[in-house]
């Protein structure tokens, strides 16, 4: 996907991290611990992990399974966050 395309839909969200196998299967993820998943056609959120006190950094996919890091921001210290799903 154009970088000027996916910035477009994002404007609202600061992205961290992008990640995907194939243009059918990518993840983004960023501020405000919002995740999205790109299936070929469009992006949809993924409100299991939404979390706005959370701050995504990094995401890793590899077409079975999904890893996605974050640091809580909501408090000291911070912690580290990582949601495993498939």
């Amino acid at each position: 996907m154009e970088r000027r395309r996916l910035a477009k839909k994002f404007d609202d969200n600061p992205i961290a991290c992008v990640d995907g196998t194939g243009k059918e299967y990518i993840m983004a993820v960023g501020g405000f611990g919002k995740a999205y998943l790109y299936n070929g056609y469009r992006w949809k959120q993924i409100k299991a992990v939404e979390n706005l006190n959370i701050l995504f950094r990094g995401v890793w996919v590899n077409g079975k399974e999904a890893f996605i890091i974050g640091i809580t921001t909501d408090g000291y210290p911070q912690k580290t966050v990582v949601y495993h799903g498939k």
